[in-house]
């Protein structure tokens, strides 16, 4: 919580409120990596091998889904030079686009939704 108010200061300051979400993402990264620390090092918790061949499906799937979206999406110039549904129209498509091919590849390399 303390990493919090001080990363909000500092990132507050430089970049206002993308500051605030850049700070309130980071603290919580911190709380988790503390966290996981502890618990490990009390023989609390352990991430199985079945965990990390998972998590590592899914940040695969993460960025095949970001080179999608950064291959297909338009130029803030291209929206606002057409009509709202033109952009309504784009921006679904983003987004449906990004979905399918999240879930496809999640299903290629066999990642159970379930278990998510």
């Amino acid at each position: 919580m303390m990493s919090n108010v001080f990363l909000n200061i500092f990132f507050a300051y430089h970049y206002a409120h993308i500051g605030l979400a850049i700070a309130t993402s980071l603290s919580a990264l911190i709380n988790a990596v503390l966290l996981y620390y502890y618990l490990r090092k009390d023989d609390i918790f352990c991430f199985s091998t079945d965990f990390i061949q998972m998590a590592f499906k899914v940040l695969l799937s993460t960025i095949i889904m970001i080179t999608y979206i950064l291959n297909f999406d338009q130029t803030p110039s291209d929206y606002l030079n057409n009509d709202a549904w033109y952009r309504v129209l784009s921006i679904g498509t983003v987004i449906g686009g990004s979905a399918l091919t999240y879930f496809a590849s999640l299903w290629m390399l066999e990642v159970k939704i379930g278990k998510l």
